[in-house]
This record gives structure tokens, sequence and C-alpha cells, in this order.
């Protein structure tokens, strides 16, 4: 089996209305039966800085609390620098949450970002790969998508 083919997509924010002074809505991410999740967290045109970027975690899908080391501005990137809440000249860029899942993290999975208060606001997109799956996805429902073509 090709590994990339292990791979589910779930989008927990889909591309939408510009988000100004409040809570980006984000959809949360079932882990069950995968080892790992990757946000992938895209920034479209913005006119002011988020003031939370984080990630949280919940048993039942209703009470959620963050999750250790993945709070922008106070976590160290993978390279060992600190963090930093993207601002508003960071347009178009890609901020990315790696977490392994494995029995270690709560079922439930979900973002939890926030704009600040900006003239337009900022477009926010929020992918999420759920790799290492105990069961490789054989539809396009499974894989998490509307269609899969194989090249």
């Amino acid at each position: 089996m090709i590994e990339v083919q292990t791979i589910g997509y779930g989008v927990s924010k889909f591309p939408g209305a510009l988000v100004n002074n409040a809570a980006v809505t984000c959809t949360a991410i079932d882990t069950v039966g995968v080892k790992r999740v990757t946000f992938v967290v895209i920034l479209g045109a913005t006119d002011i800085a988020l003031t939370a970027l984080k990630l949280t975690e919940s048993d039942d899908n209703s009470s959620y609390s963050d999750v250790s080391g993945s709070v922008f501005g106070t976590a160290t990137n993978i390279d060992g620098t600190a963090t930093s809440l993207p601002s508003s000249t960071d347009d178009n860029k890609v901020y990315v949450i790696d977490v392994a899942v494995n029995g270690m993290r709560k079922r439930y999975l979900k973002p939890a970002i926030t704009v600040g208060n900006g003239t337009n606001g900022a477009y926010v997109t929020v992918l999420a790969l759920k790799s290492q799956n105990e069961n490789a996805p054989s539809t396009s429902t499974a894989y998490g998508a509307a269609h899969v073509v194989r090249v």
C-alpha cells in the first residue's frame, strides 16, 4: 500500500466570507482510527492579526480544552524557534499544527481561531489530513472527498 493512500481528509473550515472581530467557526475532526492529524490553516487576504490560533480537544465534542504546546505565540516551531500569531501582513500564508493522536489525545480535535478587529478581517480555511489510518479509505466518501482520482 502506498502511504498516501491511507490519508483521509476533513475540512474543519471551508473557504467563505471574511471573518472580522470574531471566532472562526471550525468543525471538529473525529480521530477514531487514525494515528496522526495535521491541521493546515490557510490564510487568504487579511488586514488584521489573529488574536488566537490553537488546537483544542474534547472527549464528547461538546466541552473543549487547549492542547498543550499548540497555542501560537507560546508554542515552539519544529526548528526550535518561537511561534507568533499571524499578523495583518501575513496574507496567503500557511500555518500547520501536526499532532500525534495514538490514544494520547481526546477523540475530537478542533482548531480555535479568532480574527482581530480590522477594516475587513481575514479569509481562513482549515484542512485536516488524517494519516496513518487503521483502514485505508477505499471510497471517495471514506477519503472525505467528493471525488478521488488516482493517476
